[in-house]
């Protein structure tokens, strides 16, 4: 039975990983957009100024979006590239065109969350944290395919040590 269980994790490890660290990084980026709401919300209560909410203000909205992305998207390229693509490549040149394609690939997921949590939050006045959550499942798929298809090809990894 653990022969079994190591053989599939072995088949399987690259998933696995994704799948692990994406929902370490989900939980960091919803917890620090559910944080930002409880902070804005006391702010609101305790200056009586009810337009001070996510759930009131698209701009503190958007912009919580974007922080918390920024912050979740170092944690997940430095994870992506250390523990589950296992990227080889080496030199200043070739790694930052790898953290170039990484964040130009999650800065289109991201401006996706930004107009879907402004369209469901602000427009049809949808619960935020519920909103966050389902933006989230699309993102970690969307996400995956463009790591596995064009930041870490395996078969790109000699050519971008050049």
């Amino acid at each position: 039975m653990i022969n079994k269980l190591k053989e599939l994790y072995k088949k399987y490890e690259e998933v696995i990983l994704y799948l692990f660290f994406g929902v370490l990084t989900t939980i960091i980026s919803v917890g620090l957009y559910w944080l930002l709401g409880i902070m804005f919300d006391y702010i609101a209560a305790t200056s009586g100024n009810s337009g001070l909410t996510l759930q009131n203000n698209g701009f503190i909205n958007s912009s919580c979006v974007v922080f918390k992305n920024i912050i979740a998207i170092l944690f997940a390229y430095i994870t992506n590239r250390i523990f589950v693509f296992k990227s080889k490549i080496s030199g200043f040149k070739a790694i930052t065109l790898e953290m170039l394609s990484f964040f130009a690939a999650r800065l289109a997921t991201m401006v996706f969350e930004v107009i879907f949590m402004f369209v469901t939050v602000n427009i049809f006045a949808l619960q935020p944290l519920l909103m966050n959550i389902i933006a989230q499942f699309v993102i970690v798929v969307l996400n995956y395919v463009f790591s596995k298809l064009w930041i870490f090809k395996k078969e790109d990894s000699a050519d971008k040590t050049k």
